[in-house]
């Protein structure tokens, strides 16, 4: 309603989750996907990810070097991060998810 210059019936309600591995198991167990949490909640606000990272590898589980980081997973160090090659900006796959979250929400 706002991006239509109409006044809300509410304040926006919107929940940041940016795939903590404790936080989105617990959803997932409770309401099979995000998008039925999403649901569930009535929720007027989204936050889509891409696919694919900026890097072309992730850093595997006990690859030396690589930490766990409990709100992202595996992370490379620094050091190793700035020699791994990225990803294509232009490559459109990267996107689908972003797409699928658009056309889920678009009502």
């Amino acid at each position: 309603m706002t991006v239509s210059f109409q006044e809300p019936d509410r304040v926006p309600l919107y929940v940041w989750i940016f795939n903590q591995p404790a936080v989105i198991d617990q959803i997932l167990n409770k309401y099979g996907t995000f998008e039925t949490f999403c649901d569930a909640l009535d929720l007027d606000l989204t936050q889509a990810f891409p696919d694919k990272g900026p890097l072309k590898e992730r850093p595997a589980p006990g690859q030396p070097g690589a930490r766990m980081d409990p709100a992202y997973g595996w992370v490379d160090s620094l050091e190793d991060a700035l020699q791994v090659p990225f990803n294509a900006p232009d490559d459109l796959s990267i996107y689908q998810p972003i797409i699928a979250e658009i056309n889920h929400h678009k009502d």
